[in-house]
């Protein structure tokens, strides 16, 4: 749409300009480099997660409770006092108590979450 306006995009760093020919042939040259660039990172994104994946390991672990991360060999347990409150939650959601409820009883019994805060 600029183009056709007559108006022209300047890349000072790579020197292209959009209204000239060999500008816009560089312009798509360079997209295409950066598009298999990304895809290659993608690839190995990806690649890095199934290998972790098979090793058995945890990624974006930021702590459940119920259970302790162990950074050293990547691997949780079960902390018995967490694991406690979560058994206690999951009793009262098979009772028919909803999250709100839940929630509030939880505060009220001064049960501490992950961070160690009652709320």
């Amino acid at each position: 749409m600029l183009k056709d306006k007559g108006v022209a995009i300047i890349f000072e760093k790579e020197n292209i300009n959009t209204l000239s020919m060999e500008s816009e042939m560089a312009l798509a040259l360079l997209s295409t480099l950066a598009q298999n660039e990304v895809e290659s990172l993608l690839a190995n994104v990806k690649m890095g997660i199934k290998m972790k994946m098979k090793r058995g390991e945890l990624m974006g672990f930021n702590g459940c409770l119920g259970y302790d991360y162990h950074q050293e060999d990547k691997s949780i347990s079960i902390n018995d006092e967490e694991a406690e409150i979560v058994r206690w939650v999951f009793e009262r959601y098979n009772q028919g108590y909803g999250a709100y409820t839940i929630a509030k009883d939880l505060v009220r019994l001064g049960k501490k979450n992950k961070k160690g805060e009652v709320k």
